[in-house]
């Protein structure tokens, strides 16, 4: 049997379709926009071991506070859900040079464990736990400075007046020596504000000790939910890159080994993040 050949034009369109298809079913991690503007952010460490702690991958961002706000950003408020995963929320939430998982979070109702203000507000459902140590708040105050206060487990309505966003993390952990993930933002020597997410680390106070080592004040260091829920999305200038350390599964050697994976399997749905954005 013979075929008819295809006109030039005709397989010229055929092949601009399979381009636009590909296209539209992309990852999702791969539609955000990139921060152009690389000033006054650092990464640290990218997918590197760390081998005086024992950390097999570790992944650090430095962001200036001249050149990046920040914010506590719910899964609520990006997409009226009450946990998404950070490759969802990097598209919900715009441009972000950074963002990674921000509170502990009751697993049955997203709803946060510790303080957390979000614009200016602090929600109705927010979880109490005095004396369990959620004693560190990184706050980020009304006129776009961030800070970190330590001992306070509660804003007091006069800090609440000043805040814009905030989110309580534990400076302690008594009786958790698992060989986890971890999660943690801190404010460095020179005012810099530090994201970090490492595999593994086995205790809190191991965790602080690394965090001192690149350069975090250890009174303005905050540990944030880590485990299965540790993730984190970076965008600037050439350089755009995802992690996701979701411990469920036969995926896990490939969660907390491969940098970079874009497959939904390594990602858990988290109730809230952390944000950097760069300013005009």
């Amino acid at each position: 049997m013979k075929f008819k050949k295809a006109p030039v034009m005709e397989l010229f369109g055929t092949f601009l379709m399979v381009l636009l298809w590909a296209g539209m079913f992309r990852l999702p991690a791969q539609e955000a926009s990139f921060v152009k503007n690389a000033d006054g952010i650092k990464v640290l460490r990218r997918f590197e071991p760390v081998p005086g702690f024992g950390i097999k991958m570790a992944n650090v961002v430095r962001l200036d506070q001249g050149s990046f706000r920040f914010e506590t950003v719910s899964a609520t408020a990006l997409a009226g859900k009450n946990r998404i995963s950070v490759l969802q929320a990097i598209l919900a939430a715009g441009e972000p040079a950074v963002m990674m998982n921000a509170s502990f979070f009751d697993l049955a109702s997203g709803h946060p464990i510790g303080d957390f203000v979000e614009k200016g507000a602090r929600p109705n459902n927010v979880i109490m736990v005095p004396g369990k140590f959620f004693d560190r708040i990184f706050v980020v105050y009304k006129n776009g400075s961030a800070d970190v206060l330590s001992g306070t487990e509660w804003l007091s309505d006069e800090q609440l007046s000043r805040v814009e966003y905030a989110v309580a993390g534990r400076s302690k952990w008594p009786g958790h020596s698992d060989l986890t993930n971890r999660s943690a933002v801190c404010i460095d020597k020179s005012g810099g504000v530090l994201l970090a997410a490492v595999y593994p680390v086995r205790t809190l106070e191991k965790m602080y000790d690394y965090m001192a080592s690149e350069g975090c004040q250890p009174e303005k260091t905050v540990s944030l939910d880590g485990g299965g829920s540790t993730q984190m999305a970076f965008s600037a200038g050439d350089e755009r890159w995802t992690l996701g350390w979701e411990r469920k599964g036969k995926n896990v050697p490939e969660c907390h080994l491969k940098g970079g994976s874009t497959s939904k399997v390594c990602y858990r749905p988290v109730a809230n993040f952390i944000a950097a954005f760069p300013k005009p």
